[in-house]
């Protein structure tokens, strides 16, 4: 998982926090974001090493990072907004967004919502991709929420106690290669490919295209607009292309 959060002065426990991936940076690279992590894969090194984003590396910067003792390593390692900020005022990031910045999404009209009434069957989304944990998502009318779910049960936050819910949910179909035979992966995170926009009970066919490595990646429907999301959470699930058969919705 990769959390994208842009107001994190008042969360408690941030974590655990693991190794960057190279795929990760190009995602986090989407939103201006300061890259948080715990070391790396060795395929992440060279765009690293070259400084190609903001990142604060646990392996390096110590004040980023605790421990904490109720985990063992290396799912112990948490952050929390005071450990951040010391991070990334020792390294001398910015927390401006650069002036060519115009926002990830777009999203429905103040006032409206986005409905997909078009759209087919979406209250129960299941992501048998992932043959670990088995996640799912349960929409809920009355919140106009997803819940999550995962391991047979409700996917928890562990600061709150409250199962972790998003207004909306992309799927986005991924062409990938191995790296090597250690599970490390290649994902193509810029040749576009099609997808799934699912929100309010419903999904659409969508196809996603990104103009560079490190650009942004659009979404758009069948009618090559643009997708408006709902205010809220967006919980984007990257797909590998050889197990979008393993995803089902009902």
């Amino acid at each position: 998982l990769m959390a994208i959060i842009e107001d994190y002065d008042n969360i408690p426990r941030i974590g655990s926090v693991r190794s960057c991936r190279d795929y990760f940076l190009f995602y986090a690279n989407e939103y201006d974001a300061i890259y948080s992590h715990y070391g790396q894969a060795v395929y992440a090194l060279q765009y690293l090493d070259q400084h190609l984003i903001d990142n604060l590396n646990g392996l390096t910067l110590g004040n980023a990072y605790y421990r904490s003792t109720d985990r063992v390593a290396p799912h112990n390692a948490y952050t929390d907004f005071s450990h951040l900020q010391a991070g990334i005022q020792s390294q001398g990031y910015s927390q401006d967004y650069k002036e060519d910045y115009n926002g990830h999404f777009q999203f429905a009209p103040e006032g409206t919502e986005t409905t997909l009434d078009d759209g087919v069957s979406a209250n129960v989304v299941k992501l048998d991709n992932f043959a670990y944990n088995h996640p799912w998502f349960e929409y809920n009318a009355e919140t106009k929420e997803y819940s999550r779910f995962q391991f047979n049960a409700p996917h928890i936050d562990q600061n709150t106690g409250n199962q972790l819910t998003c207004e909306n949910i992309i799927l986005q179909y991924s062409n990938y290669v191995p790296y090597d035979p250690n599970g490390y992966l290649n994902v193509d995170t810029q040749s576009g490919g099609e997808g799934k926009y699912i929100t309010r009970g419903k999904a659409i066919d969508i196809h996603w295209t990104k103009d560079s490595q490190w650009g942004i990646t659009h979404y758009y429907d069948s009618n090559n607009q643009e997708i408006q999301l709902n205010p809220g959470k967006t919980w984007v699930e990257i797909v590998l292309n050889d197990s979008v058969g393993s995803v089902s919705l009902q």
